[in-house]
C-alpha cells in the first residue's frame, strides 16, 4: 500500500504539489491522470524517495521507500525507459541491477522471458527501440517480485501485442494481492486496464474514487431513445426535467433523466419506444471535462490562429 500525506513540493515561486493525500490500495490497479504540468511526476518522484518533499511525506507499507532494507522486492519502478548504462546489453544490466539484491541469473532469465527480449538479451540496449527499451524498463521493475509496482507511461512505444501483454499482466499482479500505481496519455488503455482512478490538477487532487464512478459522473451521459412519436416525446421528457442534446426525425439524446425514468414516462404517456440505451462517455471525454480548468499548456489549431 502507498500513503500519500498532505504532499507538497514548491520549486521558487511555483507549487507543483499542493497538500496532496492519498492511498493506493492493495489488489487493486490505480490510474494516475493529470494533464501536463499538473504534477504527475513530480508525486511519482516524492513516492520513490527520489525529490523531497517541501511538506508531507509518503510511506510504502508503513515505511519510506529509501529505508527500506530490500528496496526491489519492496518496490519495482519505472519512470525513464532509456536509463540504461549504454554500454550493457539488456541482461548485463539486470545483473548488475540484480547484483546489488543478491538476485541471480534464474530470476533474471525469467523476467527477460517475462517481457519478451530472450532473442536480444546480450544486445546493446542503447540501440534498443523505445518499445524494447519500455519492456527492459518493466523488466528491472520485475525483477525483485515486488509487492508493488509505480509505472509512468509503461505502454508507450509498445505495440498494440505490447500493450495487450502489460494490460493483462498488471491485472494477474493485482489479483495476487500486489499494489499497482500507473500513470499513463493513453486514456483508452486506460480505461481498459486501471480499476480506480486518482486525478491531479495544477497540483491538487481533483478526483479520487472507482473508474465506473469517474465516468458515470460525468455530464455527458445520457440516454438514447429511438421512436416514431419523437415529436411527442421531446415535450413530456422536457416537462419533466429531461435536458435534450441532439435529436433528429426518430431519435433523441436526453439527459439529467435515467433510462427508467424516460421509460415510465413513455409507457404512461403512451409513447412507443424502438430502443432506450444508457450511453456513458469514455474515460478520455470524462477526463477532459473534469480538467478543462486545469491544463497549463494549450494548442490551438491552425484555424484559431489565423
Amino acid at each position: 500500500m502507498i500513503e500519500v500525506r498532505e504532499l507538497s513540493k514548491v520549486y521558487g515561486d511555483t507549487k507543483a504539489v499542493d497538500n496532496v493525500s492519498f492511498t493506493v490500495k492493495t489488489g487493486v490497479v490505480t490510474g494516475f491522470l493529470g494533464p501536463n504540468g499538473a504534477g504527475k511526476s513530480t508525486t511519482m518522484r516524492m513516492i520513490l524517495g527520489l525529490d523531497k518533499p517541501t511538506h508531507g511525506d509518503v510511506l510504502i507499507n508503513g515505511q519510506r521507500y529509501v529505508d527500506s532494507r530490500t528496496p526491489l522486492s519492496l518496490l519495482g519502478s519505472l519512470l525513464e525507459a532509456k536509463s540504461v548504462d549504454k554500454g550493457r546489453s539488456a541482461y548485463n544490466h539486470l545483473r548488475a541491477v540484480g547484483a546489488t539484491m543478491g538476485i541471480g541469473k534464474t530470476r533474471i532469465n525469467e523476467v527477460i522471458e517475462m517481457v519478451g527480449l530472450e532473442s536480444v538479451k546480450k544486445k546493446n540496449a542503447a540501440k534498443f527501440s523505445l518499445g524494447m527499451s519500455q519492456r527492459l524498463g518493466i523488466a528491472t521493475a520485475l525483477l525483485g517480485d515486488p509487492e508493488i509496482l509505480v509505472l509512468d507511461e509503461p505502454v508507450n512505444g509498445l505495440d498494440p501485442d505490447g500493450i495487450m501483454w502489460i494490460r493483462n499482466l498488471l491485472k494477474d499482479l493485482a489479483r495476487q494481492g500486489r499494489t499497482i500505481f500507473l500513470s499513463s496519455h493513453l486514456m483508452s488503455e486506460m480505461e481498459l486496464t486501471a480499476e480506480h482512478l486518482i486525478v491531479i490538477g495544477k497540483g491538487k487532487i481533483l478526483a479520487d474514487m472507482s473508474m465506473h464512478e469517474f465516468i458515470s459522473r460525468s455530464s455527458q451521459n445520457y440516454v438514447q431513445v429511438v421512436s416514431p412519436q419523437a415529436d411527442s416525446f421531446v415535450s413530456v421528457l422536457t416537462s419533466n426535467g429531461g435536458i435534450i442534446r441532439t435529436r433528429d426525425k426518430n431519435s433523441i439524446e436526453v439527459s439529467a433523466l435515467s433510462s427508467a425514468t424516460v421509460g415510465d414516462l413513455a409507457l404512461a404517456n403512451q409513447i412507443a419506444l424502438h430502443q432506450l440505451a444508457d450511453v456513458a462517455p469514455s474515460l478520455e471525454s470524462a477526463f477532459m471535462e473534469l480538467t478543462e480548468d486545469q491544463v497549463s499548456f494549450h494548442g490551438h489549431n491552425a484555424e484559431e490562429s489565423k
